[in-house]
């Protein structure tokens, strides 16, 4: 099948839209104005946007990040399942140009193993079955992987008590807010951490650190910090 390169070269430099969507392709300049085109098999993205800013840092914003990372002229950071890199522009000069990532492997020859990265289970890795369905859970089951015995309620609350070194607060926690029906307080079990709960556009909130907001972090919320999250 013939390859074809869509070129985009925006006029307005303060509107730009542009999404893909299981092969619609839409182009806007703003949210009444664009254009959508239908039934295309993208094999490919590259996207370069040139801008003016002095600073040393970027700051990018991340959805279900609490802790926002930041660019650095040379550095290249994995956001979702894209690469984005930040490069200099020297006047009158072309973008400096940054390797494309290997493609990824696609053999499906040798043994595969499931390698856990956030939970309970984090660092474990589990071989996979040629056919089948593995869920990784409580330990103990028959086999390694299979979750024989699912984690209960009781589990959760264990563990809770386990992390915070109180079980007369996990129990009050679960008995109130999991099996209960009280709404829990975020201001108040975030603030130790350094974050504060912000209203938004009804009904929506934002947490956000305190030094955003134009606080200070105490010594006790920085090492608070540092000991769940790690230095940053």
């Amino acid at each position: 099948m013939a390859k074809k390169t869509l070129i985009i070269d925006g006029g307005d430099r303060k509107h730009f839209l542009l999404s893909v969507d299981n092969g619609t392709f839409r182009l806007a300049d703003g949210p009444s104005h664009g254009g959508v085109m239908r039934g295309l098999k993208v094999v490919r993205f590259h996207c370069e946007v040139e801008f003016e800013d002095d600073r040393d840092l970027i700051q990018i914003d991340e959805t279900g990040v609490l802790h926002p990372r930041a660019f650095r002229v040379g550095t290249t950071l994995q956001i979702g399942r894209s690469q984005v890199s930040l490069v200099a522009t020297e006047p009158g000069a072309a973008p400096t140009a940054v390797a494309e990532p290997a493609p990824e492997a696609t053999s499906d020859s040798g043994p595969r193993r499931l390698k856990v990265v956030d939970g309970g289970d984090l660092g474990q890795s589990f071989p996979l079955p040629e056919t089948g369905t593995v869920t990784v859970g409580k330990p103990g089951g028959t086999r390694p992987g299979y979750v024989d015995r699912p984690y209960t309620m009781d589990d959760l609350e264990a563990t809770l008590a386990d992390v915070v070194g109180d079980r007369a607060f996990a129990k009050d926690f679960f008995s109130r807010y999991i099996r209960g029906r009280d709404a829990p307080d975020y201001p108040r079990l975030l603030l130790p951490a350094g974050f504060v709960v912000q209203s938004t556009a009804p009904p929506s909130v934002a947490v956000l650190p305190i030094e955003r907001t134009g606080g200070t972090l105490t010594g006790a919320q920085r090492r608070f910090r540092e000991q769940w999250l790690g230095p940053r």
